[in-house]
């Protein structure tokens, strides 16, 4: 009984651990998300000259080095000067804490731009609007549909806040770098990794639970 006890109370606790997870992703469509978690994030995007392309794409089947992204043939290009920009709104009743973003980039043509930048470019987050997130550059160009090169980064080494209350938003916007010339360059599989943190109050209620299953178990052996 008291082995059930345990595996009840770690239940219990387990169900109030905060979990990370995908919160939004875009594949092959600037204008919005392919899929976003509408249960505690409102993904909205924008851009400028940034296209949807048939003929792009990276088929490598990650969102970076992670998750499980389509492989088919379709994504986003950009020129010299172009942007994208992806707005996370905190939706849910509880913190939001944004724990990475990964995507796949590739310099298609000698003529494209090399290099694409990524900074923190509205919100709510502490940090201030021009915050670099990462800024990759190329040294190879490779075909339109391919491998691309995969980034990944851990906002928490970028930003210092990276929390969003409920109502709150935070913005990262996409720039590509200089070009010799105009053509563009592919940008694939966008996510954003997220944790929704439970309030302090829940976890002392959990614990509470739990430690009273335990309780009323040993009385019940007396």
């Amino acid at each position: 009984m008291k082995k059930a006890a345990v595996i009840m109370t770690l239940a219990v606790l387990t169900a109030g651990t905060a979990m990370a997870g995908i919160i939004a992703y875009w594949e092959s469509d600037v204008n919005a998300p392919t899929w976003s978690d509408t249960g505690i994030v409102t993904a909205t995007s924008f851009k400028s000259g940034v296209a949807n392309d048939a003929t792009f794409g990276s088929n490598d089947g990650t969102f970076g080095t992670v998750g499980s992204a389509n492989t088919a043939v379709g994504g986003m290009k950009g020129k010299a000067g172009n942007t994208m920009s992806l707005k996370l709104l905190n939706a849910g009743a509880q913190d939001l804490r944004l724990d990475s973003l990964h995507f796949d980039y590739t310099w298609t043509f000698a003529a494209a731009p090399t290099n694409v930048t990524v900074t923190l470019s509205g919100g709510q987050l502490d940090d201030a609007n021009g915050t670099l997130i990462t800024s990759y550059a190329a040294t190879a160009n490779i075909s339109k549909y391919n491998d691309y090169t995969d980034i990944d980064v851990t906002l928490s080494s970028v930003l210092s806040d990276i929390v969003l209350a409920n109502g709150q938003f935070a913005t990262f916007q996409f720039t590509f770098g200089a070009a010799s010339g105009t053509a563009a360059s592919g940008l694939d599989n966008i996510a954003v990794y997220g944790t929704v943190i439970p309030e302090p109050a829940t976890f002392g209620l959990m614990a509470s639970f739990g430690a009273a299953i335990i309780f009323i178990r040993r009385k019940m052996r007396l």
